[in-house]
């Protein structure tokens, strides 16, 4: 069940420009071109629109969930939002590809482990620092000198 389109496409050969020599060129029939369509690209085209209207929803609902912690002033709660939301896709990519999922899940760990080792290394700089110039160093006894 093909349903078939004609349809004219002029062929211009001529390289000096129809408007420039002032020749005006006709179609001949050896131009025209048959395109076939088929009921299964209409099909694919609801698909695609589909897909666009669920791709848009899903960017609102992750707009929404990001900024949670800005809104209300609670960064806890934008945490484990987003733990959440990062279990969630670890779960659905261990269920489409166990191998994949749980290599993914295993490299995210491992760098979230050193990103935090590094915060905390420079926050304990930081507070030895701030107890240093504060006096407030309880090793070598500073207040009661």
């Amino acid at each position: 069940m093909s349903d078939k389109i004609e349809v004219d496409i002029n062929v211009n050969n001529n390289t000096m420009g129809g408007a420039e020599t002032g020749e005006t060129l006709q179609p001949n029939n050896n131009d025209k071109k048959t395109v076939a369509t088929s009921a299964g690209n209409e099909s694919m085209s609801k698909m695609i629109n589909a897909g666009i209207f669920v791709a848009a929803g899903s960017r609102a609902v992750d707009y929404g969930l990001s900024h949670v912690g800005e809104w209300t002033g609670d960064s806890i709660l934008q945490d484990k939002i987003n733990a959440t939301k990062k279990m969630t896709g670890y779960a659905a990519l261990m269920a489409a590809n166990p191998a994949a999922g749980i290599l993914a899940f295993t490299a995210d760990t491992a760098t979230s482990m050193i990103d935090y080792s590094f915060k905390l290394k420079w926050q304990n700089r930081e507070a030895e620092r701030l107890r240093r110039r504060s006096g407030n160093y309880l090793s070598n006894g500073s207040r009661y000198k």
